[in-house]
């Protein structure tokens, strides 16, 4: 979801964020705080001035304590923490037949339109760090992942598929797929129409993404999600997926 430009002062890694500081009105930047070394705290704060840079996002190993102490002590807050799932790819069991009337397929770029109307509804007033941030608009945060979804379906190619559920008058589902590498694959984004919810759709649709980062040569899956969206670990755990690692979000405002 990043779309950055580098200021580099020194080795200090701080970067502004063009997507955010156009959708929320105010310049955004971000730091790398899983990289070797947290960056230096007070040359962060000062090339950020310089910029007028308005809020800072990091993201954290939930196990580096000291870093946390280091952030929170420099006025950074929480926002979310994400889990991130994943298992490999050999020995997937037979895919289960998927429900009466639906079907699978690849989006093209034509589907974009379609794909952002499930994401509009999917994702409103979703738990994510944005939403969790009393400072950002709660509707430019909706729309945040509505671009998301459907610039990936635009941008749609070989190393970023997007699987689609669909019935026959329209698209109900999708998931957003990344080749990290050549042996790992990567569920980035999915959605369920909200009139399909409860029906075990997301669980078919994200089984048959296992089966094509499989079909494109990954030999891994990973994926994220909020601490508390418990429902779509539960579909995670019954795939065999499990849980690797986790990450805390903070932003920082350097504004009153």
């Amino acid at each position: 979801m990043h779309d950055t430009a580098a200021i580099r002062d020194g080795i200090m890694p701080l970067c502004l964020n063009d997507l955010e500081t156009r959708r929320f009105g105010v310049t955004c930047a971000q730091i790398d705080g899983q990289a070797a070394e947290l960056p230096n705290l007070v040359e962060v704060n000062q090339a950020a001035r310089a910029q007028r840079v308005a809020m800072i996002s990091t993201r954290v190993d939930v196990g580096a304590l000291d870093r946390v102490h280091a952030l929170e002590a420099d006025g950074y807050r929480l926002m979310d923490t994400l889990v991130y799932y994943g298992r490999s790819l050999r020995g997937l069991s037979k895919s289960r037949p998927l429900p009466a009337g639906i079907t699978l397929r690849l989006a093209t770029p034509e589907d974009a339109p379609a794909v952002e109307r499930i994401a509009r509804s999917a994702f409103r007033g979703y738990f994510g760090h944005y939403h969790a941030d009393p400072r950002l608009d709660s509707a430019a945060a909706d729309a945040a992942y509505v671009q998301w979804a459907g610039s990936s379906v635009a941008r749609t190619d070989l190393t970023t598929p997007v699987l689609l559920a669909v019935t026959s008058n329209d698209i109900v589902g999708f998931v957003t797929l990344r080749l990290n590498t050549h042996d790992e694959g990567e569920a980035v984004l999915a959605a369920i129409n909200p009139d399909c919810q409860g029906t075990g759709l997301y669980g078919h649709l994200f089984e048959q993404a296992l089966w094509l980062c499989a079909d494109c040569g990954a030999e891994r899956m990973i994926t994220s999600t909020q601490i508390n969206n418990y429902a779509t670990q539960r579909v995670w755990a019954r795939l065999g997926l499990m849980h690797q690692r986790s990450v805390y979000t903070f932003h920082k405002w350097l504004t009153s």
